[in-house]
């Protein structure tokens, strides 16, 4: 049975050739989807994908977490990104030696928001095809909330049933 894991795990077997071309070296990987530890629902700065480090990790492999709200090429893009901090020392972030990283591999953009170049783009979706399709839609996290539109409170008088909408302030 093909999982969104397995396809990913074998999608970062293949990747770490072309890491080695540009002289990075993956180490094994575990890779799950599901939610990274912050702001994986929010609306805006959505965090879609997240790295733990193998160092203090009992088997010493690191931990990457890619969201359920990607679809293929996200997912894909995503994982690279992570790739990257797998492969670099603890501690790293998104200084100037993961961005020097990220763009010898090919994503684009800010450290924090990367994606990828045009070459890299064309790479991940024959890939994408050759491992068969990502076997997973994206999940729509905000289906089926109610949006506030304001943030005023509601104030009523019992005796003459006034309603009014104030501020938190007065």
């Amino acid at each position: 049975m093909r999982t969104r894991e397995s396809f990913l795990q074998r999608a970062s077997t293949i990747l770490r050739q072309s890491y080695r071309k540009h002289g990075y070296e993956l180490g094994e990987v575990h890779v799950s989807v599901g939610f990274p530890s912050k702001r994986a629902t929010a609306a805006r700065n959505r965090c879609i994908g997240e790295a733990w480090h193998g160092e203090g990790q009992k088997d010493g492999k690191a931990h990457l977490f890619i969201s359920p709200v990607l679809d293929g090429p996200g997912a894909l893009e995503t994982l690279v990104h992570e790739h990257v901090h797998a492969f670099l020392p603890a501690g790293v972030g998104h200084g100037p030696a993961f961005k020097q990283a990220m763009e010898k591999i090919g994503l684009t953009g800010k450290a924090t928001a990367t994606s990828a170049g045009k070459a890299l783009k064309a790479r991940l979706a024959k890939l994408e095809t050759k491992l068969g399709g990502y076997p997973h839609d994206t999940l729509n996290v905000n289906a089926g909330k109610k949006r506030q539109t304001t943030r005023l409170l509601k104030v009523e008088c019992a005796p003459c049933d006034y309603v009014v909408r104030v501020t938190r302030k007065p």
